[in-house]
């Protein structure tokens, strides 16, 4: 390998020429820890590189980029492929820095594994969920089991106009392993919801004069509770008055596991305190217009750091979030974030966030929440993942997911999906 040595002021023409020529560019030029944006030759430098023919692989992290920061804050290479040393960086994983990484590929530089495992951060520590991982979490179905020992999940759900929300929700349970599952609407919707969901129960709760939940509908559903397993709670409710009272009673006294979206994350809208007042397990589920919502932020701001955004909501609420779109987070009270990897543009389409309700509903009512929701997540994702082959992205429809999910469930217990791990 000839070798060229370049000074600040040198002219750059020599060397762009034999890079243009060569097979690969190796840019090595700064590590993870880069304090400021690059400037004078260094800058120069890596947009020539940018622009020449050859593919460019980064050395830990394309120069530019900070490890532990996700924007893209000066010039920086964009590589084809970077290899990273001992593990992942928030730039290799979270956009936009993660954009300019490509390819990316973890290998070893002899820290000992344990080491990693001890790292504490002050905001709390990122994990990206994994096939491996959570194919082990999978409950298992022995020979001699009955409906019963699979959780009775309950869904509250639906308003006139959008009966589709708790069928979607309904057969989302179904398909997620509930043994049994009940969709509670408000009387109007009895007949609708019956005839598109074969597989659930109904029950038909006192509605208002519009059709919508009446807070007359809360004793009879705490009553039907008794022995469930979990309640879902908020798609396509509504927000009229009387059903915001309903929800935010609900929410405080039903004494089961709680998956609350869409609706009746909107019922506490700049109110998040009041979710800690629940004594059983709760999972709240925003876009992240609904996140801004409950925080009293604008969705603009939530999307800037969504990994800062989820943590404050987990944390002022005391409840597992799941912060839904491009890399859905699932944030702890603790202030760990776990990141999916699955998905794709198709499933930004109405239905899709009733399909994993569902889902993370039938979860819930069998395994811890934690894992249930990490898993659910990701399987949704991967469902979505399979539709796309199937549909394209512009056709993709929030009920092909529930066509895929059990495919969805295979590949993950087969753990061989390639860009999972």
């Amino acid at each position: 390998i000839e070798l060229f040595s370049v000074a600040p002021d040198d002219d750059l023409a020599p060397v762009l020429a034999v890079a243009r020529e060569a097979d690969l560019i190796v840019d090595a030029l700064f590590g993870t820890g880069l304090g400021r944006p690059l400037e004078g030759t260094f800058a120069e430098l890596v947009m020539a590189l940018n622009d020449l023919p050859p593919q460019r692989l980064a050395v830990d992290l394309p120069s530019g980029l900070n490890g532990t920061r996700t924007d893209v804050f000066g010039p920086c290479c964009d590589a084809d492929l970077t290899v990273t040393f001992a593990a992942l960086k928030r730039a290799t994983v979270l956009p936009p820095a993660a954009d300019r990484v490509g390819e990316v590929r973890v290998t070893n530089l002899g820290i000992p594994p344990h080491l990693l495992e001890e790292v504490e951060e002050e905001e709390g520590r990122l994990f990206l969920l994994t096939a491996t991982e959570l194919a082990a979490e999978l409950p298992e179905r022995a020979p001699a089991a009955h409906k019963g020992d699979f959780g009775h999940g309950v869904i509250l759900a639906g308003s006139p106009g959008k009966a589709g929300a708790a069928v979607l929700a309904a057969r989302g349970a179904v398909r997620g392993g509930a043994g049994l599952v009940t969709a509670a609407v408000p009387a109007p919707l009895l007949a609708t919801v019956d005839g598109a969901s074969l597989e659930s129960m109904s029950l038909p709760l006192p509605a208002t004069d519009e059709g919508t939940l009446a807070e007359a509908a809360v004793d009879e559903l705490l009553a039907f509770l008794d022995d469930k397993s979990a309640l879902a709670l908020g798609p396509g409710l509504g927000q009229a008055e009387a059903t915001v009272a309903a929800i935010r009673r609900l929410v405080r006294e039903a004494p089961v596991p709680l998956v609350l979206d869409a609706d009746g994350v909107n019922a506490f809208a700049g109110r998040a305190g009041e979710l800690t007042e629940r004594s059983a397990p709760t999972v709240i589920t925003p876009h992240p217009g609904e996140m801004g919502r409950l925080l009293g932020i604008a969705g603009s701001e939530v999307q800037a750091d969504r990994p800062a955004a989820a943590r404050r909501a987990a944390r002022e609420t005391g409840a597992l979030v799941v912060l839904k779109g491009y890399q859905t987070l699932v944030a702890t009270p603790e202030g760990d974030v776990h990141l999916c990897p699955t998905g794709n543009p198709g499933m930004a389409t109405g239905g899709s966030g009733d399909v994993l309700a569902g889902l993370l509903l039938a979860l819930v009512g069998r395994m811890e929440p934690l894992p249930a929701i990490c898993l659910g997540v990701v399987l949704h994702g991967l469902a979505g993942d399979l539709a796309v082959e199937i549909y394209g992205e512009d056709s993709l429809a929030a009920s092909d997911l529930l066509e895929t999910l059990p495919d969805a469930f295979e590949v993950l217990r087969m753990s061989d999906r390639p860009g999972i791990d």
